[in-house]
C-alpha cells in the first residue's frame, strides 16, 4: 500500500464569494456565511423576520449572526450559492503549495482524488493567471 501525501489546508478567503453573498458576510462575518453555504448552498432560504432561539439558522451559525441576518434581511428569501467557484479557488492555492513543495503529478492527482490531466489543467490555468497578473 502506498503512502498518499496529505492534501494541504485549504485557504477559503472572502473575496472569493459570489457578490450575492459578499454583503451577507459583512453583516454576518466570514464564518457564518461559510456555515450558511455547507448547510444551504444550492438552496433557497427564508430568513424569518423575528428569529427564536430554536431555529436551524441558530443552530448552525449562532444566535448573535442569525439575530444579524434577521435585522438584516427580515422576511426575504435568500437564495444561497453553492460557491463552487469559490472551492475552486482555494483548491487551487493548495494544488500550487503542493506543487511548490515538490510533489508530482501522480501525488497531486492522489492528494486531490483528481486525474492527472485534471491536474495538469489546473497547473496550466495556475501558470495562465500568474502571468495574466504580471
Amino acid at each position: 500500500m502506498t503512502h498518499q501525501p496529505p492534501l494541504p489546508p485549504l485557504d477559503y478567503r472572502a473575496e472569493d464569494l459570489p457578490d450575492s453573498l459578499q454583503e451577507v458576510c459583512e453583516v454576518i462575518g466570514f464564518k457564518a456565511t461559510l456555515t450558511l453555504v455547507d448547510h444551504w448552498g444550492g438552496k433557497q432560504l427564508t430568513i424569518p423576520a423575528k428569529i427564536t432561539l430554536v431555529h436551524p439558522i441558530v443552530e448552525a451559525i449562532g444566535i448573535d449572526a442569525a439575530i444579524k441576518l434577521s435585522w438584516a434581511y427580515p422576511g426575504i428569501r435568500l437564495s444561497v450559492p453553492a460557491c463552487k467557484s469559490m472551492e475552486r479557488a482555494a483548491k487551487l492555492r493548495a494544488l500550487a503549495v503542493a506543487r511548490t513543495r515538490g510533489h508530482t503529478i501522480e501525488d497531486l492527482a492522489d492528494m486531490f482524488g483528481w486525474t492527472r490531466r485534471w491536474v495538469e489543467m489546473s497547473l496550466k490555468e495556475l501558470r495562465d493567471r500568474h502571468r495574466s497578473s504580471d
